[in-house]
């Protein structure tokens, strides 16, 4: 086992316990990297970096393996099928023909490893003019963490045909703080808004 040596990260220049020279066989961390995630790493940088600076560079790479398009026929209906009417805490139980309705009837996205295997999804529906609704946007729990909530957010908000809306809304239980940092914020006059729910 290699001696403990006390460096300096030449990411963010702090200092760190390091136990080796060579990036891609770090011991001195429990940041778990993969192939392709070593490969962008050690691209940019020979030395060992320290923990901080190997996770926010981890989630780097991971986006950097996955693309987001607007084109339907990627979409793989069933796998959006099965999320949303299994998994989805707001869609259960919804049949796979209301599903193919909406996605005819919506401006969807979905995100793609480089292998074109979805992972995550969302849509929008929209006047294209002056208010859009942002819905059913989840990205898979394997693939989560790596930031493709974020990069599936911004796409949506810088989507070109999107830039002239005055109001967007959507509803979540758990993602405040993701939408805040694209403008989201809680209704300001509550009392003005109205809904209309299907009894089933």
């Amino acid at each position: 086992m290699p001696d403990v040596q006390i460096k300096i990260c030449t990411r963010c220049q702090t200092q760190f316990e390091c136990k080796v020279e060579n990036i891609q066989n770090c011991q001195c961390t429990t940041v778990s990297l993969n192939q392709l995630e070593t490969q962008y790493i050690a691209q940019k940088y020979s030395n060992c970096l320290c923990i901080n600076c190997l996770k926010e560079l981890k989630m780097i790479a991971s986006e950097k393996n996955f693309f987001v398009s607007n084109d339907k026929e990627l979409l793989n209906l069933d796998f959006i099928h099965q999320y949303l009417s299994q998994e989805s805490y707001w869609a259960k139980g919804r049949s796979l023909e209301s599903i193919k309705n909406s996605i005819k009837n919506s401006l969807c996205f979905g995100v793609y490893s480089s292998e074109n295997q979805q992972v995550g999804f969302a849509r929008v529906v929209t006047d294209y003019a002056i208010f859009a609704w942002l819905m059913d946007v989840f990205i898979l729990k394997d693939y989560q963490g790596k930031g493709l909530g974020k990069q599936l957010v911004e796409s949506i908000m810088n989507y070109s045909e999107l830039q002239t809306i005055q109001r967007w809304g959507l509803n979540t239980w758990d993602a405040h703080e993701l939408y805040k940092k694209y403008g989201f914020t809680e209704i300001e006059k509550p009392e003005i808004f109205m809904e209309k729910l299907r009894k089933n």
